[in-house]
């Protein structure tokens, strides 16, 4: 076999294996998600899911509601990064909701239509 291409088939593996190693480390820290219902009716239980978080974390959701008013809510995420948080909206219209870390980092948001 040519010495050339054994160098250069050999030079490859520590490239594989630093991409390989970087997708794993995507994978791993996964992209946070916050889903729920897009439409809900006042004073009726919505229920959103979290995803994709660091594990066993705490987080802060903030609300804001139609009023312009905020209100902060803290949770903790489970071993694999997920956890749930409950609106009960009082009032109609759109109400959005931002997931941060404990750092104050906006990690991810979601909003839903409270219909009267």
């Amino acid at each position: 076999m040519d010495r050339q291409f054994l160098l250069r088939r050999g030079a490859r593996k520590p490239l594989v294996a630093l991409v390989a190693a970087f997708v794993t480390a995507l994978a791993l820290a996964g992209n946070p998600v916050f889903s729920g219902p897009s439409v809900g009716k006042a004073s009726t239980a919505a229920e959103f899911k979290g995803s994709g978080f660091a594990a066993n974390a705490s987080v802060l959701v903030m609300v804001k509601s139609p009023d312009g008013n905020s209100a902060g809510y803290s949770a903790v995420t489970d071993a694999s990064g997920e956890f749930r948080f409950t609106l009960t909206p009082s009032q109609s219209g759109v109400y959005t909701l931002t997931v941060a870390n404990s750092g104050g980092q906006s990690l991810a948001s979601a909003t839903v239509s409270i219909l009267s």
